[in-house]
């Protein structure tokens, strides 16, 4: 009877432990998932400060512009031009403003943008002197392992005018 009591103790810790361990097998197996997901899905957590400080580290100047026609005559005189990669795992390009004029161009840059769906634009200002090149932010929102294009264009350009 001792023997058999024994037998069953050994038993039972042994399911025990086999139960332990399957769990927390599962468990880390669960947390991955969880974090695989919550990673595509944190882009919904970004906040807009976010996005310009990730995809407009640049030298421009935030806006209110809500798609009103103004002067754009110049965009002959100004050049987007990609360069350098940018960004998580380097999913972008750097892009560069070149103004090939002989005079400061002011402008305003529209960069559009569909995130899981929330579509709209960021406007910037620039400022950019004669045969001069500025730095205009990444060409995607790089985050969670996937690049969200924000392609960019020109909507307004005029000489800047001095005081």
């Amino acid at each position: 009877m001792k023997k058999a009591t024994q037998f069953l103790h050994a038993l039972l810790i042994g399911i025990i432990l086999t139960s332990c361990s399957q769990t927390a097998k599962t468990g880390e197996a669960d947390q991955s998932e969880e974090r695989e997901t919550s990673t595509a899905e944190d882009v919904d957590q970004l906040t807009w400060s976010d996005v310009v400080a990730m995809v407009f580290d640049d030298e421009g100047e935030g806006i209110e512009w809500h798609g009103e026609e103004m002067a754009n005559e110049l965009t002959e005189f100004l050049v987007i031009n990609s360069g350098e990669p940018c960004g998580e795992d380097d999913c972008g390009q750097r892009l560069a403003l070149t103004n090939i004029s002989d005079r400061s161009i002011t402008t305003i840059i529209r960069g559009d943008y569909d995130i899981e769906g929330d579509q709209s634009y960021i406007p910037r200002k620039y400022i950019i002197a004669p045969s001069d090149t500025l730095m205009i932010g990444c060409s995607h929102l790089c985050y969670g392992g996937k690049g969200y294009e924000f392609p960019r264009t020109i909507v307004a350009s005029a000489y800047t005018e001095t005081d």
